[in-house]
C-alpha cells in the first residue's frame, strides 16, 4: 500500500506578542492507504492542531507535509489547498456542523455546490450515500427531527459526497450515547474495509481498539505506537 498522508518533523507554535506556545513538536507520522489509525491524547496534547494540519486546514510552522508521497507546498494559496482539500479528504465533526434549516438531503449536496457537474447526479449520489447510512427515509427531515446519532450518519454521507479517499473524524462518537456511537464506528469500519482511509481523532481507548493503529500524543508530542 502507498503511503496516502505523511508528515515529517512537523512543529507547530503558536506566538502571542512575544510568547511562543509550542502545540506540536517533531510529529513524524506515516498512514498508508486503506489504514484505519486512531489519534488519541488528552484535552491539549495537540490532536485538533495535528488533524487540522493533516486536514489542510492549518500550516505547520516548520517540518513537510506529504500526499500520495508528494510534498505539498504549504505556501499555496489558500483557494488552491482547500481545492485539494475537498479532492482528497472528507471531514466528520463531534458538533456535526449540519445547516439546520436544510434537510438531510441538501446538508449531504453541500460539497456539490460550487463543483462542475450535473445536479442531478450529485443528487442521486446523496441518496444513495444516505440509503448507505440508513437514512433513506429521512432524506428530507431537517436536523431537529433527527437523532444524534442520524446527525452524525448524515454528516458522514457529507463526508463521503466528494469520494474522498481519506475520512477524517473528529470525536466522531463524543456527542452519541454508547449505542448511536457504536453503530458509527461500525460506518467507518465499513468504509475502511471498502478501501478508505479511516483517520479517527480520539481521547477514547475504547474507540481507538477498533484502530488498526494507535499514535499517541502528549503535549504535542509524539510518545509510542501501538
Amino acid at each position: 500500500m502507498n503511503t496516502i498522508i505523511e508528515l515529517k518533523n512537523v512543529d507547530k507554535i503558536y506566538t502571542a506578542g512575544k510568547l511562543s506556545v509550542p502545540a506540536l513538536l517533531r510529529i513524524n507520522v506515516a498512514i498508508k492507504a486503506a489504514e484505519m489509525v486512531a489519534i488519541m491524547g488528552p484535552s491539549g496534547s495537540g490532536k485538533s492542531t495535528l488533524m487540522n494540519i493533516i486536514g489542510l486546514l492549518d500550516r505547520p510552522s516548520g517540518g513537510e507535509l506529504l500526499i500520495d508521497e508528494k510534498a505539498i507546498n504549504l505556501n499555496m494559496p489558500t483557494g488552491k489547498l482547500a481545492q485539494l482539500r475537498g479532492q482528497k479528504i472528507g471531514f466528520v465533526f463531534q458538533t456535526f456542523n449540519l445547516l439546520p434549516r436544510l434537510s438531510a438531503l441538501d446538508n449531504v449536496l453541500l460539497p456539490t455546490l460550487y463543483q462542475r457537474g450535473n445536479k442531478a447526479e450529485f443528487k442521486k449520489h446523496a441518496k444513495k450515500l444516505l440509503d448507505q447510512v440508513g437514512l433513506s427515509a429521512r432524506i428530507n427531515h431537517k436536523p431537529s427531527e433527527l437523532s444524534g446519532g442520524e446527525r452524525q450518519r448524515v454528516a458522514i454521507a457529507r463526508a463521503l459526497i466528494n469520494d474522498p479517499e481519506v475520512i477524517l473524524a473528529d470525536e466522531p462518537t463524543g456527542n452519541l450515547d454508547s449505542k448511536s456511537g457504536q453503530e458509527i464506528i461500525n460506518i467507518l469500519k465499513e468504509l475502511n474495509k471498502n478501501g478508505k482511509t479511516i483517520i479517527i481523532i480520539t481521547h477514547d481507548a475504547n474507540i481507538a481498539k477498533h484502530c488498526t493503529r494507535t499514535i499517541h500524543l502528549f503535549d504535542g508530542e509524539q510518545k509510542e505506537f501501538a
